[in-house]
């Protein structure tokens, strides 16, 4: 049986753009029977998120990594080795594309310009692959795997909702990454309201990891936030909305992903890992997404 083992990590869009490369793999290398191993080992150190997205996925070809079963010296040593590429010769595309070709797809963001390799029966995946396009393409493969929302949770047909993400946590804070500004939430919610709504029932519900914080910032009137949610459940509540304010998250880029409707707005800040990495220059921008100044 073919096998792909991939290195999760981070946060559950995190995890879901890594499984997402991983049907693509799995799509592109043609594999009919292939089991696919979560390697969650990370996760014994790594406090800030837990592993989740198999309370979101149903797919019987999954199963966690084994030691027993699954350890492999080629998978760990190569890994330790990539650290060393990457903090020596980083963006070296001629050497990952060698490392694919051998089987071992590992990559910082980027799930682009790989070989496939011909003959290998197993395949290794390191990395966080944040590419809109790969995405896309297995799309209807991750929704067709998702468990079906809760009753508790399902939100009431007849009024059209707005999901705004606020990430303004401690670990942003704590790794300086871009926090989007007050005046972004405010104008962004405007936008869409005075596009779509001014004569429709509608209402906004506010995401975040720091909620006090985010109540804060008063950005609408017609507000719910959501408290007690699991971010499971904060996923289900997104991908329900029309439309969609995000911060630099992959967790709400996933929101707005899965929830995308034909005529969904989905507004994104400018910058999204650091300051000077502008979002339209990046690998998560899709033709449905507006770029505002963040």
């Amino acid at each position: 049986m073919n096998k792909i083992i991939a290195r999760m990590r981070g946060g559950l869009g995190n995890q879901l753009f890594i499984l997402a490369f991983a049907y693509k793999i799995m799509s592109d290398m043609n594999f009919k029977d292939c089991e696919l191993v979560l390697d969650t080992r990370e996760y014994s150190h790594y406090k800030t998120r837990g592993f989740e997205v198999l309370q979101l996925i149903n797919d019987n070809n999954i199963r966690v990594y084994d030691k027993t079963r699954d350890k492999n010296y080629y998978y760990d040593i190569t890994r330790c080795c990539y650290h060393l590429i990457q903090k020596f010769l980083p963006n070296n595309l001629e050497l990952s594309k060698k490392m694919t070709s051998l089987g071992f797809f590992y990559s910082k963001r980027s799930a682009r310009g790989y070989f496939l390799p011909r003959k290998n029966k197993t395949i290794f995946l390191y990395g966080y692959f944040q590419d809109a396009e790969m995405a896309f393409s297995v799309r209807n493969i991750i929704l067709s795997k998702i468990m079906d929302i809760p009753e508790k949770i399902r939100l009431a047909s007849e009024k059209k909702y707005i999901a705004v993400s606020v990430r303004c946590g401690k670990d942003y804070i704590d790794y300086g990454w871009p926090i989007c500004s007050e005046d972004y939430f405010k104008d962004s919610v405007r936008e869409i309201v005075n596009e779509k709504y001014l004569d429709k029932p509608f209402e906004i519900l506010i995401f975040s990891d720091d909620i006090d914080r985010a109540k804060k910032m008063n950005i609408s009137t017609n507000c719910k936030y959501i408290e007690g949610a699991s971010s499971i459940e904060q996923l289900y509540l997104m991908m329900q909305c029309c439309d969609f304010v995000l911060s630099n998250s992959s967790f709400s880029w996933w929101g707005a992903f899965l929830g995308l409707k034909n005529d969904s707005i989905i507004i994104a800040p400018d910058c999204w890992y650091d300051i000077h990495d502008k979002t339209q220059n990046g690998l998560l921008i899709y033709p449905s997404m507006r770029i505002r100044k963040i």
